[in-house]
């Protein structure tokens, strides 16, 4: 009986280790796993289309300048380039460099 009752403690003890195992190697391999592909230069804001709530998504672009884009948008006409964008009121040249990396100015046509 005592015997039994040590080869059952014994295989407990080797299903938690290999648990334990299993566990610390998925955990490794995701670790190590090659990063996928960057988002930055393939996702974009399309300030032409772009609503006020999707441009303050924008590092450093708040609900107000977000807002201010866009009327200037509609008073001004689309934006030929993204480097157009700082004609309006609160985007100049720090502001311009945080956020070009995100956004886009695709030949436009209202649909």
């Amino acid at each position: 009986m005592r015997v039994l009752s040590a080869m059952r403690r014994r295989g407990a003890v080797v299903v938690v280790l290999g648990c334990s195992l299993a566990a610390l190697f998925s955990g490794v391999s995701e670790y190590f796993r090659a990063p996928g592909p960057s988002l930055i230069g393939t996702d974009f804001i399309d300030i032409n289309r772009a609503s006020a709530a999707e441009l303050s998504l924008l590092p450093g672009v708040g609900p107000a300048l977000a807002q201010a884009i866009v009327d200037d948008r509609a008073a001004r006409g689309p934006f030929a380039t993204t480097a157009d964008i700082d004609r309006v009121r609160g985007v100049g040249p720090a502001a311009l460099a945080r956020i070009s990396a995100f956004i886009s100015a695709p030949a436009y046509s209202p649909q």
